[in-house]
């Protein structure tokens, strides 16, 4: 799918950035995710950047993206589970734990392998 919009000049950002980092390539999603900042700097591409970098090892870097997709202080269960799991990464624990428990808080279902993976950091990290 992606191949037919790219062929027609569509130019993918947040969609294809979130699938690549989550089931793809990690080094498409880098591409998409810097695409989407570059075409449509919104809070949603500042977060799937973010994810783009964190699967690529570069958490201090998706740290300082997904606290732009923080920003505006919405209230998106991926966007915290992004952030816990960036947090995480880094070692702030207590920072991850508050994260993820939002994003179970704000949406038990946002996400059926993601939900799995937050449930599984808090048990991780020792979260009740």
């Amino acid at each position: 799918e992606e191949k037919i919009f790219e062929a027609n000049g569509v130019a993918l950002d947040t969609d294809p950035a979130l699938f690549q980092s989550d089931h793809g390539s990690p080094l498409a999603a880098l591409k998409y995710g810097l695409n989407a900042i570059r075409i449509r700097p919104f809070i949603e591409s500042h977060d799937a950047y973010a994810w783009a970098l964190h699967v690529n090892g570069r958490d201090e870097e998706a740290l300082g993206e997904e606290q732009k997709a923080m920003a505006l202080g919405t209230r998106n269960a991926l966007f915290f589970f992004h952030l816990g799991m960036i947090q995480k990464s880094i070692g702030n624990s207590s920072a991850a734990i508050s994260a993820l428990q939002s994003a179970l808080q704000i949406n038990e279902h946002f996400n059926p392998l993601h939900v799995i993976d937050a449930r599984a950091a808090l048990h991780a990290l020792g979260a009740r």
